[in-house]
């Protein structure tokens, strides 16, 4: 289904980011992605200068150093810096399953990405965090209606509130990990409850075995470990690709994930689908949502 976002959102989102959610609901997009331009960081209107809010925002949101002149005004090459990623989207702040409360985790895609060199060659990224926070698991606002239709499909009574709260208390209900933010709206619209990781290895993090450093174990995440209830079923999404060593890198990241789940009781399916569809999102898009149904329920077991 194609929804008239723009339409839809009128001019809180700019025609170019709209065009990204084309196939999205309006309404989760509302909920949960903000627009924003940094091609200007100050004018003047009516003889009055005017200061973009968006510019400042999203300094301090990616954690970036701002330096200041004596009257207070940030400097050029600071603001020239934000400028050159020219605008983009952000997610809102979300919920924090760990501790059951609002976060500020940060997740930018700038319409210019920055470029760098990793590894010997230019990378891009595509999309930017707060810099020296840890990995969080994305929960995304999800609208009364669609937890209605959640509620329904597995059979349990709406309660409470909060939609993630009520997850967190019903265990039975299974939730599927994918990796990024506009994969999770796209299995929420199809009655799913999916989260997302910023990345493959996202989802869990090294322990030091010894007082010294030396030696490490895996452990989850917070956000993870917080669904990780005994009975309830979770359901990998990562994307498909057909370079070698990428294929390893998401085996690997799946076992560990299925492992780390299992301690606590968890079984962990992992979801397949055609390699002419890439991530979740397409492949719910492409196929259509019996395709995406049928590959749900018959997701192997990953231990099996």
């Amino acid at each position: 289904m194609t929804y008239n976002i723009r339409q839809d959102l009128k001019n809180t989102f700019d025609d170019q980011h709209a065009q990204e959610f084309i196939q999205h609901d309006p309404e989760i997009v509302r909920l949960n992605v903000r627009s924003v331009d940094l091609s200007w960081s100050s004018k003047y209107l009516g003889g009055e200068e005017i200061e973009n809010e968006d510019v400042l925002f999203i300094l301090e949101s990616l954690n970036w150093t701002v330096t200041r002149l004596h009257n207070g005004r940030v400097n050029d090459n600071t603001l020239k810096k934000v400028r050159k990623l020219g605008g983009g989207w952000h997610i809102s702040p979300f919920y924090g399953l760990f501790n059951r409360s609002e976060i500020n985790y940060f997740r930018f895609k700038p319409d210019n990405p920055t470029a760098h060199w990793s590894n010997g060659k230019v990378s891009t990224d595509k999309y930017l965090g707060a810099v020296g926070e840890l990995p969080r698991a994305y929960c995304p606002n999800v609208p009364e209606a669609l937890w209605a239709t959640i509620a329904v499909r597995y059979g349990v009574e709406k309660s409470g509130n909060d939609f993630w709260v009520w997850i967190l208390d019903h265990p039975e209900i299974p939730v599927i990990i994918t990796e990024g933010e506009k994969k999770a709206f796209a299995g929420l619209m199809a009655a799913y409850v999916v989260i997302s990781l910023p990345g493959i290895d996202s989802g869990y993090k090294s322990l030091s075995d010894n007082d010294d450093g030396s030696g490490s174990q895996l452990s989850l995440i917070p956000d993870l470990q917080a669904l990780a209830t005994d009975g309830r079923t979770i359901y990998i999404a990562f994307d498909r690709d057909n370079n070698p060593q990428t294929v390893k890198r998401v085996q690997r990241a799946r076992q560990k994930l299925a492992r780390l789940f299992g301690e606590f009781g968890c079984e962990t399916r992992s979801i397949k689908w055609d390699d002419q569809y890439k991530g979740l999102d397409d492949f719910l898009f492409g196929a259509g949502q019996v395709a995406f149904d049928r590959a749900v329920e018959n997701a192997p077991d990953w231990l099996k």
